[in-house]
């Protein structure tokens, strides 16, 4: 793909502004569409993996599917585009971020956005559409807060199983991963999955994915960051359910969020508990499980791309009350209900949100491990209770210069991975130039510049033995001085080693 750069105008109406991010099957950036004066954001799919043809198929699918829906709660899409080699999608620019940092907030806190994503999805399914990649980087907020959802193009009709595109792994249901025709529940799954991970700061299954696990067993049980009623995570493992008939529809859940909304009365410390849904019926006969030999690697490939947008695992920290960072999910019993309301009691106490300073210690602690995106999440908790604290607005200001310098760090790997050595040297030095303590900077430039020594080094090795062969000792001298200095140990490179070679040449 051509370079992308900020100030490179395209189509001869957008101007790059910004990379906003890169999910390793595509990047987005920001963009000024000079033929509106409106900022925009442009998708372009990696033509590592595809054509520029498959690429203009995946994007035109990922507009349709999307121009089909009226709702407020779905960001306006427009059709794709060329520039040359660069195929590209316009999208409306939402500027408040995306829902990644709420992982480990309060789950009052949660249950609004979940709301916004529930009415949204109802309407697509009313348009016969199911979106089937439901995640923290795909509901985005306006300046407004109000959600906005993006990212079609893992959607397919109801009862298609036309995808062009695949979803996050972790998000996705069983029947998504089988391949099977697409249904409503695929998005209540999604919906679980995406409330799972905000309360929990994790993915089901995260970060061991196996496919064929998700086949045979539901989700471990959530174990949230701060407490959560057990009512609500009771709801999260039906919606999670392996199979589809054993999950409510989104009716249901979307009654069950109203009330628990309508019950939690801000400030208050007393959380009235509704009783759930009743489960949906359960089908008579029931599929069975026979995933195609492509489902590992289907779900795999999807996996490499959706892990770029998740934490890592998290560093050991010193313990502190509450905890920075969720236990495991594979944690114990106990561990679950020492963070959620007792499952026997009828109000359930309210969860508080955790004191400022061990958010910001768990974001400067992802900073230092190397993780703006955990970062990013921990410093804007801080911000949601205290607008005015300044280590975390400074936080949030190291968190986007470590995310701009990964940027660039993404861009210098990609030249060197492509051959490209010297642009990789430039770009590398470029980066250690404002960036002098970054290590991983420092040891990939010392790998390029060791492979373009060695590349040099056989270049001259080869042009000394075509110097002898022709008979032309002093350039074949010169191309072994110099092949010598830059590996005095290279053995190929010794007079002793050439002199075999000097004997059979013919004498003047």
């Amino acid at each position: 793909m051509a370079s992308l750069d900020s100030g490179k105008r395209l189509a001869d109406r957008y101007v790059l502004l910004q990379r906003l991010g890169d999910g390793g099957h595509a990047e987005v950036w920001a963009a000024q569409d000079e033929s509106t004066g409106q900022q925009v954001a442009l998708k372009f799919l990696h033509l590592r993996s595809c054509s520029a043809d498959e690429a203009w198929k995946v994007l035109s699918h990922e507009a349709q599917m999307a121009q089909r829906l009226e709702h407020p709660g779905v960001l306006r899409t427009y059709p794709p585009q060329r520039a040359g080699s660069l195929v590209f999608l316009p999208v409306e620019h939402a500027s408040g971020g995306d829902a990644a940092r709420l992982r480990g907030a309060s789950w009052q806190q949660v249950l609004p956005v979940l709301q916004q994503v529930a009415h949204v999805l109802e309407h697509a399914h009313s348009r016969g559409v199911v979106h089937r990649d439901i995640k923290p980087g795909n509901v985005l907020f306006d300046t407004l807060g109000n959600v906005r959802i993006t990212d079609f193009g893992a959607a397919s009709r109801t009862g298609s199983t036309l995808a062009m595109a695949a979803g996050s792994p972790f998000s996705a249901s069983p029947q998504q991963l089988r391949g099977e025709p697409a249904t409503t529940a695929d998005d209540v799954y999604g919906l679980g999955a995406l409330a799972y991970e905000l309360l929990t700061r994790y993915p089901p299954w995260y970060p061991d994915f196996d496919p064929e696990r998700v086949q045979r067993e539901d989700p471990p049980r959530p174990v949230p960051a701060q407490p959560a009623p057990a009512v609500l995570l009771e709801l999260l493992q039906r919606m999670l359910a392996r199979d589809a008939a054993d999950r409510p529809d989104l009716s249901q859940v979307m009654q069950a969020f109203a009330a628990w909304t309508a019950a939690a009365v801000p400030g208050d410390d007393v959380v009235i508990e509704p009783a759930l849904p009743a489960p949906a019926p359960v089908a008579a006969a029931r599929r069975g499980i026979a995933p195609g030999w492509w489902l590992a690697a289907a779900s795999v490939a999807a996996l490499g791309g959706a892990l770029l947008w998740l934490p890592r695992t998290p560093v050991a920290t010193p313990a502190v009350s509450p905890p920075l960072l969720p236990a495991p999910i594979t944690a114990v019993a106990d561990a679950v209900v020492a963070r959620e309301a007792p499952p026997t009691a009828t109000p359930a106490a309210a969860a508080t949100a955790p004191e400022p300073g061990a958010d910001l210690r768990a974001g400067q602690q992802a900073l230092v491990a190397g993780q703006p995106a955990l970062a990013r999440a921990a410093f804007q908790r801080v911000l949601i209770a205290d607008s005015a604290n300044s280590a975390a607005q400074r936080g949030l200001e190291s968190a986007a210069a470590l995310e701009r310098t990964l940027a660039q760090f993404v861009v210098a790997t990609r030249s060197e991975a492509a051959g490209e050595l010297g642009a990789a040297r430039t770009q590398l030095q470029a980066l250690l130039a404002q960036h002098g303590d970054f290590q991983p900077a420092r040891t990939a430039l010392a790998r390029v510049l060791a492979r373009e020594r060695a590349t040099q080094l056989e270049s001259l090795l080869a042009q000394g033995a075509a110097a002898l062969r022709q008979g032309q000792l002093p350039l074949a001298d010169s191309a072994y001085t110099r092949a010598a200095a830059i590996s005095p140990g290279e053995s190929r490179a010794t007079t002793r080693t050439r002199l075999p070679l000097l004997r059979t040449l013919p004498r003047n």
